[in-house]
């Protein structure tokens, strides 16, 4: 497969765990299919990924009765690594790269020196050319 035709967009716009975990599972299921992903974070998705929220926010996004201590033993069971590791694995085995919507960034003052794993900065035009031009795009 050529990586420039079969290319997957995500656009995340969630930072609730639950999320970030299925947007993890597709980029890597997606990179084992020798696909791109290009990931483009808006709103809560770019809170996520700053350095000093990474990894300590385990809201979930509905079933909110689960508490982090039984939301974690469910992961364990599944064998589930935490999203974010799974992201930097990603990077580290296949073409994914990682953009933050400007205004969004802007809205969190976020910029590459406090976001992990993020590539570049992007106006939301990008965000609406890429999704045009991928094999698929996802909403999460």
């Amino acid at each position: 497969m050529e990586a420039e035709e079969e290319k997957i967009t995500m656009v995340v716009f969630s930072g609730t765990i639950d999320r970030l975990i299925g947007m993890a599972i597709l980029t890597n299921a997606a990179i084992a299919m020798d696909y791109s992903v290009d990931i483009y974070l808006m709103l809560w998705g770019t809170y996520a990924f700053k350095k000093d929220v990474i990894g300590k926010d385990n809201t979930l996004s509905e079933h909110l009765e689960y508490t982090d201590e039984k939301f974690k033993e469910l992961i364990m069971r599944g064998g589930i690594s935490p999203w974010y590791e799974m992201i930097k694995q990603a990077k580290e085995m296949g073409q994914v790269k990682i953009y933050v919507c400007a205004a969004c960034g802007k809205a969190w003052s976020a910029d590459l020196e406090n976001l992990e794993y993020v590539d570049d900065i992007v106006g939301a035009g990008e965000i609406v050319w890429t999704s045009t031009q991928s094999k698929a795009t996802y909403f999460i």
